[in-house]
């Protein structure tokens, strides 16, 4: 019986070895997994400093982050490419890893954005909440100094991964990202009035 009791013992054992070591092996993967996206989409070093500089304040933790942007395709704008039409249907998100975009009011350049910041946001917000699509606020166009690489969001793709149950977290963290977009917009735009004043 003995004898018997300790070969239970030993499989046991093997059994328990067998499954941590098919976990580590998950993670492992996993790990790979959110590295090779990150350096595909932004390169090791800029996602890292993208991550902790705008997007883990917000509440995002790294693998929210890398679901969030998986979602996005990167691509590069040529100068003068519009990004919304003012009192158009606008259907997809921005943001601007590099260069410019100029936001206008007629022929006026009322404002311009720079990198780490969301384009058509408010738009976004709005039929994320409401489930319809909203016309643009603004014509925004990159600037003609340089081209621009930006992660852009198919706004249906973008709103129906978010109001899923699991992606709630990301959802709540984008909010609270665009929140803080358009708050460091105003405070740069009432800057910049005080400073011509």
């Amino acid at each position: 019986m003995g004898g018997y009791a300790k070969q239970i013992r030993i499989a046991l054992s093997n059994y328990a070895l067998s499954f941590y070591k098919v976990q580590l092996f998950e993670v492992h993967l996993f790990l790979m997994h959110f590295a090779l996206c990150t350096k595909i989409f932004l390169g090791v070093e800029r996602a890292k400093d993208l991550f902790e500089s705008e997007f883990e304040r917000m509440g995002f933790t790294a693998v929210e982050f890398r679901r969030l942007f998986s979602t996005s395709e990167k691509i590069v704008l040529p100068t003068g490419t519009p990004l919304s039409i003012e009192k158009e249907t606008q259907e997809k998100t921005y943001f601007l890893l590099s260069g410019q975009v100029d936001v206008k009011s007629g022929d006026s350049i009322i404002a311009t954005v720079r990198r780490n910041h969301f384009i058509g946001e408010m738009s976004f917000l709005s039929y994320l909440q409401e489930g319809t699509s909203t016309e643009a606020a603004a014509d925004c166009y990159m600037s003609d100094k340089e081209p621009a690489v930006v992660f852009v969001w198919d706004n249906t793709v973008l709103r129906d991964y978010l109001i899923k149950d699991d992606n709630r977290g990301v959802k709540n963290a984008l909010q609270a990202s665009i929140s803080n977009d358009l708050r460091k917009k105003i405070q740069r735009m009432t800057t910049t009035k005080r400073s011509k004043n």
